[in-house]
Order: C-alpha cells, then structure tokens, then sequence
C-alpha cells in the first residue's frame, strides 16, 4: 500500500479517536482506551500478546486475540507470530486475532504486509497519540522527553540498536537512530499521559542512559501496554518473562493483572489431538470455540499449573501433582469428548474406512500387534483369516467401528509427567549449549 493511501488512512484513525477519546481521559490522565476502539466491537473477554507468549496457545483459550503486527520483514513476521501468514489471516477473518499496527506509514510499499493493511486494523499509534494530544498534555511531554532524555547516548547502545532493528529491519545509520529517538521519548510520554508522571522522571534521575532506556521499557511493558497495546485485554507474557514482570510490578508499586503462558496449553491441546494453525484450518479452531471447549481447557489448564507450582520441579512432586490434577482434566476431557464425539467418529471413521479398503487386512493386523492395538489386532486378524471383510460391507464396517472406539476410548497420558520430562530435557539442552 502507497504513502498517500496509508496518510488518509492514518488520518481517519485520528478522526475516530478524536471523536471518541474524550471518553477515555479523566483530569487530563488516560483512565480507559476501549472507547478509542469501540469499534473493533471486541468480545467480553480476550486477550492479548505480549513477548514470548505463544500466540497458537491464546486463540485457543480466547474467543479473540489482540496482535500487534509491527512493519518488519516477513521472516521476522512469521518467527513473531509463529505461524505462517495465511493461516494469521484467516484466524483474522474468523475474528479470532484482531490485528493492531503501529504507525501507518510505517507500513508504506511492503507488499508483504499489504494483505494485514486490506483488512483496515486499528493504528494505536494514531489513535493513541491523537487522544493524547487532543485531552492529555502529550505535546508538553513530548517537549519535556527531548529536553531531559540523553537520546544520543541511548540511541547509539549496542542492545538498543539490536532491538528496534528486529522491528524495523530497513532502517540504518541516522534513520534508525532518530526512530530509536521517537520510540523512546514515546514510552516516556506513555507513563505521563497514563499518570506515571512521577515514575517517568525519577527513572530519568539515573547516569546511566542503559538503565534509562531498559527501565522505561520495561515499566511501559507493564503500566501503560495493556491499556496502550491491548485495550483493556487480558495481557499474555511467556512464561520466561514472569521475573520480569513481577519485578518491575514490585519496584514501581503496579497493580497490574497479567497472564503467563506456560507450555501446558500445547500439552493439553496435544492431548485433545489439535494440531496448530500452520496444520490445521481456521475452520477447526472456530467450531473448537462454538463446542465451547476453551472454558473446559482453561479449567484443565488452571488446575494442572497451580498444582504444579505447589509440588515444585522434582520428580516425586510432579507425579504426585500429576495425579492430583488428573480428574480435573479427565473431567474436562470428558465433557470435550462429548461435544465432539460425532465430529471426531465421523473423521476417524473417514480415514479408517479407507485404510481397511486400500490396505491388506494382514498387514493392517500386523500394525496394530506393532502398536499394541490388541483388540483392532485381533479382530483384523481375523477378518484376514476368513478373508470375508474383502467381500462385505457389513464387516468392513465393524472393522472401522472397532477402529473408532477404540482409538475414542483411549485414556490420555500424564499431562505433568508430560511437563516434568520436557522441563528436564530443555534443562538438559540448555546446560549443553552453556
């Protein structure tokens, strides 16, 4: 998309947040960014992504997930998001990911992002800054950030440099640095407008433009970024960042709710047999939201971590969580079972039926002895016996209701067993790599 496309666009993104951002301002402090965004007509509970947290575990968990799609290239894009661009876009077409970008212009002659920008995302830059123009001080902040920030020192720090290049990944030599400049006079103009003011300017007290750069950061991640980033969402960190978080929760005195995604969403989803996006349709992962499934999944989800985190990471204590938590996950295994039951007969059924008639029976009933199917097997065995399941239906069909039922009533493993030997085995490669 052209520049004089995305400047008209940015324009009537300013225009709806003037029109509506009064609302969300109160004695000259941003309170409350929903109504700037009231016309993303969000659902009551969704959440949002943040650093590390595994965007294929949120859109099963919330009925839809806040992104933001920064203006980097598409290899970036792609290990951001963790699955390819086809798949986000039609997770964004379900409504299941609700798309935010940044600056419009930003975006301008990348035809890679192109396909984002036709589906018209919300720009919380425009509409942030717009509002903070227009009903918080943001210009005397602005001002203030330029005249007290050691912007030369911070723009020039190794780390510094490195991170706004993974964002923006085109920009060199000064262009980088004035971008660098604009970025973090932004997170110190985001703690004033939000009511941080006195935060802001005691982080500026410190020497050291490191620390600077790394506090204001950092504070931005937890005090103005759910509301900034996320509307009010439930915002998702990975599970990596939660001594982070806390930390600046606990030095700068924030009460802020946020979530942490662990590994165990993909455990439990393995258990359930859905695979993720860039295998699966969006189709699938919206008929697992109509079968409600993603309340019985976060009760499992729930349950299985807080037992977790009182038995801790030994072996013994593990096991032991593991089977304490086991009925609350059959129970939710259970009522999924039931919402899907046809759904899953009728696929397993599909593939089973064409096994048994493209395959030898023998060969089948020695591949169920190999997996120790002795049920399917025996059966098998004997239809191969006979040979009768060749020449009619109603034994072919037996065979695949067999097949069926038993693969539906199998139990599912350990999920904190399953945690426990995947925590000790990335310990194992991380010590490695060392």
């Amino acid at each position: 998309m052209n520049r004089k496309k995305l400047l008209a666009y940015e324009e009537s993104e300013r225009a709806y947040a003037r029109s509506t951002g009064k609302h969300c301002v109160k004695a000259g402090i941003i309170q409350n960014l929903k109504p700037a965004f009231h016309d993303l007509k969000l659902p009551w509970s969704y959440g949002v992504q943040r650093r590390q947290a595994p965007l294929h575990a949120l859109i099963f968990l919330y009925p839809s997930t806040l992104v933001f799609v920064p203006p980097t290239t598409e290899a970036s894009l792609t290990e951001r998001l963790g699955m390819d661009m086809k798949a986000f876009l039609q997770l964004c077409d379900h409504g299941l990911i609700t798309p935010m970008i940044g600056h419009p212009q930003q975006y301008a002659d990348r035809a890679h992002l192109d396909p984002i920008l036709q589906r018209k995302p919300a720009s919380i830059w425009a509409r942030g800054d717009e509002v903070a123009h227009a009903y918080a001080n943001a210009k005397e902040y602005w001002k203030e950030a330029r005249r007290i920030l050691p912007l030369n020192k911070i723009h020039n720090l190794k780390w510094v440099r490195a991170k706004w290049c993974r964002q923006y990944g085109y920009l060199d030599g000064k262009v980088l640095s004035d971008q660098i400049d604009i970025e973090i006079c932004t997170n110190y103009v985001n703690l004033c407008i939000f009511g941080f003011e006195r935060f802001a300017r005691t982080i500026t007290e410190t020497q050291q433009p490191s620390l600077i750069a790394k506090r204001l950061i950092e504070a931005n991640e937890v005090a103005t970024y759910p509301q900034l980033l996320g509307v009010g969402g439930s915002i998702n960190y990975g599970l990596s960042d939660a001594p982070l978080i806390q930390n600046v929760r606990k030095q700068f005195l924030l009460d802020v709710d946020t979530t942490y995604v662990s590994e165990t969403p993909s455990i439990l989803l393995n258990g359930l047999g859905v695979s993720f996006p860039s295998q699966i349709n969006a189709e699938t992962i919206k008929r697992f939201h109509a079968d409600g499934m993603p309340r019985h999944l976060q009760k499992a989800w729930s349950g299985f971590e807080q037992a977790i985190r009182a038995k801790g990471k030994d072996a013994a204590g593990v096991f032991k969580a593991s089977s304490q938590v086991e009925e609350t996950l059959h129970d939710a295994l259970r009522l999924i079972r039931s919402n899907t039951y046809n759904l899953r007969r009728t696929k397993l059924a599909k593939i089973s039926d064409n096994i048994v008639k493209t395959s030898s029976i023998a060969g089948i009933a020695g591949a169920a002895l190999a997996a120790n199917l002795n049920p399917i097997a025996a059966l098998l065995a004997g239809f191969s016996i006979t040979g009768f399941v060749a020449k009619n239906t109603r034994a072919e069909k037996m065979a695949v209701d067999a097949i069926v039922d038993f693969c539906l009533s199998m139990k599912q493993p350990g999920y904190a067993a399953h945690l426990w030997w995947i925590d000790k085995w990335k310990s194992g490669n991380e010590s490695k790599d060392a």
